[in-house]
This record gives C-alpha cells, structure tokens and sequence, in this order.
C-alpha cells in the first residue's frame, strides 16, 4: 500500500491531468475530490484526509514578499496567504490586504492582553495580542441637555433649561437665544446699529431700568448700584450714615429709645430724649464769681483783681503769683449744653487759655472745652463754642462741673487801663 503521503501527490498529479484534459475537451469537470471521497456536489475541490490528521496549508510568505504581490481588486479579492511574520492570515479584498483573523473571538475569558485602543470616528478598536475587534459607537444613546445617538444628537436643553423646538430659517438671521421665562428661543435682541436710535418709552420699575426701543425692550437690574455720600451702600441695602454731611452716631436703637429724637450734640446726630422745646435757657458768670487758684508756696497771695473803678472784667495783678481764675457752673441735671460763649479782652502777644472741666469725686477733670486765644486787639471779643467733646449731658450725680481761665499778661496791672488780659463773662446756652 502507498504511503499517504504519496497517495495525495499521485491524485494531484491526477488531478493536475484530468484538470489538463478537461480544459482541452468540451466536457466539464463538476467536483474534485482529494482523499476519501465524500458525495459534496457544490464544492468545486474537497481536501478530506483519509484519517483526519492533516490540513491545508496556504503559501508561507515574508510580510515583505506578501506586499510585494502585484494585486487588483476585484479580480484578486480572496486570495490568501499566511504571513510568517506577522503570524497571519491575510485575505486580499478591495485593494488592501485584510487580516484573516480580524473580528475572531477565542472563546477564552483568561490571559486577554489588550495592547492598544483606539477611536477611530465613531469606532473602537481594540487589539488583543494582534487581533483586532471594531465595534461602531454610533448608536450609543445621548441623554441630558443633548439627546438622541452619537449621530444625530439634538440639544434640547442649556444647563437643564428648554430651548424652542421651532426650526430657525434664513429670515431669523442675527437672532440671539433669549430666555422667555420658561424657554430659551431665538429673539432679535438688538440691531446692532450705533446710530438711528430711536428710544420710544423709558420706565425705572423698582430696581431695574426697562428702555425701549421699537418692538424691543431692554431690562436692566439696578440693584448693585453702590451709593455714597450721605448715604453708602448698594441700593438694596444702604445705610444713611449723614445728614448732609453731617455724621449719624451708629449706635442701634432699641425699645428703650422709643419716643427719642435725633439731636446734634456740637458734633453728631444722636438719639436724646424729648424735651419741651422752649426758649433756650442761659447760665451766666459773673466776673467777680471767679476765684483764683494760688501756687504753692504762696497761698497768702491774692492776685486776682477787680478794680473799683471798673468792675467790668476780672483780671490778675502779676501772672508771678499765679494766673488761673475757677469759677463752678451749677446748670440742671439732664440739661444738654448748646453754646458756651467767653467775652474776653487780649491785647498783647501772650495767649488767654478757658477750660470747661468735669470731674467726678476724687478723680482727675475730664475736658469739655480747652481754647486758647490768637491775635490781640483792644476790643472786648467773644469766642463761641459748639462741640463739646461728646459731653454735652450734664450729669450731676456722677460729675461736678467748673471753667477755669488762665490769664498771661507780660505786665503788672495796677489800674483798669494797664489790664491787659482780662475776663467780661461767661455765657451757658442750654436745654432743660
């Protein structure tokens, strides 16, 4: 008996005759069968071996022999070859090499190695160890703002708010999407003219500015607008913090202040409690109320002096035995300081200084007014003061409350004329 091997070799060599005599004669060859016979009318060649132990083996060539085939689709499509070094089935089909094994599934679900993925338009491709798997994205569904598949997705929506369905033609050019209120749609916005305007009504509506113009109205909200000056501020959350120009003490009110009015103390609006709004009422001191203070070491001294024959003013004998004059103020309790008026004369260059003191039992003065005198002239002059130093309440349970006014002539005064400091009065102005 033939060797197998032999066996296949002789029917070929049959065949490649029979093959030979059938392409000379006028009769046609339907099946060829390589093998044990097997009755398959439709296939033209059958390779069966005899003992089911051997294959069909394709022509083996180099990647660089394989591309070297002068191949045309479509009379090549079909043709394979195994590429030795790719390890591959190639088919040739619409002019480019194709491999055979692309889209193969191995069946296995252990030792994947995927050495690459790509997205090729609307493809993923992904390679298994030289196999390579193309699955098209295309009909992935979209949800949210946009809908529909990768496509032909439709965006229905901007950050969950609707937008009109209706189809924009070449007549809705230069539309801007302005939103309804409930819908953003197409809507001319502006003409985008700088010139020719024409503004036909003009409304400020609460906080926002409405302009129109033609058909069209613009809205503008004036709510962040900062104010300043007697008021500060954004409108929607001022304070007035003056009256003109004048400063509002900042302190809140409460239940306790109910029934007060605003009151200027000489140096801001403050809340103070109702008083009878009558005729202001006055506190004077006389120039012989005064007394003088005497330095150590000369308490026999007293310089003060008030002259015979004139008894206007009070003045000092020598500023070397002391110079300052004290006098109390005794004006109600509650009674609320207006005016403090020095009527004085100084006629040289050394100064005259008043106070307005308070002090409390045993504790050091507290100013309410410390002037001193400029200039001098040989006319009697009056300063008038306004601002207390935000002490203008008298308190007489916790304060007593005196003026002192300290005299600095150069020259001894013996007579009225050689006076050259001296004190007229002391006029209160007050609020009971």
């Amino acid at each position: 008996m033939l060797h197998p091997f032999w066996r296949i070799n002789l029917t070929l060599l049959m065949l490649g005759s029979a093959l030979t005599i059938t392409a000379q004669s006028t009769s046609t060859l339907r099946s060829v069968v390589i093998g044990a016979k097997d009755n398959k009318p439709n296939a033209i060649l059958q390779l069966n071996p005899e003992n089911k132990d051997q294959g069909f083996l394709l022509p083996q060539l180099t990647t660089a022999q394989r591309l070297a085939i002068q191949t045309k689709s479509p009379g090549d499509d079909g043709l394979m070859v195994f590429d030795q070094n790719l390890k591959e089935v190639f088919v040739w089909k619409n002019n480019a090499w194709a491999t055979g094994s692309a889209n193969v599934i191995d069946n296995s679900i252990t030792n994947e190695v995927i050495t690459q993925v790509q997205l090729v338009g609307n493809d993923i491709r992904i390679n298994e160890a030289g196999k390579v798997y193309t699955q098209s994205l295309s009909s992935l569904q979209v949800t949210g703002d946009a809908a529909g598949t990768l496509s032909k997705t439709v965006v229905n929506s901007i950050q969950g708010n609707a937008i009109a369905s209706n189809k924009l033609s070449v007549a809705d050019a230069g539309k801007s999407l302005m939103w309804s209120g409930s819908q953003w749609m197409a809507a001319v916005v502006g003409d985008n003219s700088t010139s020719n305007e024409t503004i036909n009504n003009m409304q400020l509506v609460n906080n926002e500015l409405r302009i129109t113009e033609g058909t069209l109205t613009s809205t503008q909200n004036l709510g962040g607008l900062i104010l300043n000056g007697d008021a500060s501020g954004m409108i929607n959350a001022t304070a007035v913090t003056k009256i003109q120009g004048n400063p509002i003490h900042n302190a809140k009110l409460t239940t306790a202040d109910n029934g007060k009015l605003l009151m200027w103390d000489g140096t801001q609006w403050v809340a103070h409690n109702v008083f009878t709004l009558n005729a202001a009422q006055f506190y004077t001191i006389d120039p012989s109320a005064f007394t003088i203070l005497k330095p150590d070491g000369k308490a026999d001294k007293h310089n003060m002096t008030i002259f015979e024959s004139d008894d206007s003013f009070v003045t000092i004998h020598s500023r070397a035995e002391g110079g300052t004059l004290i006098a109390p103020i005794n004006l109600p309790h509650g009674a609320t300081l207006q005016q403090v008026a020095l009527h004085y004369m100084d006629r040289e260059a050394a100064n005259i200084q008043i106070r307005l003191l308070r002090k409390s039992i045993g504790s050091s003065n507290e100013e309410i007014i410390n002037w001193t005198t400029t200039g001098n002239a040989s006319t009697v002059r009056s300063q008038t003061f306004t601002a207390f130093n935000s002490r203008q309440i008298i308190d007489n349970n916790a304060y007593t409350y005196r003026v002192e006014v300290t005299l600095n002539p150069t020259a001894a005064a013996n007579r009225p004329s050689e006076a050259n400091h001296r004190v007229y009065g002391v006029k209160i102005q007050y609020q009971p």
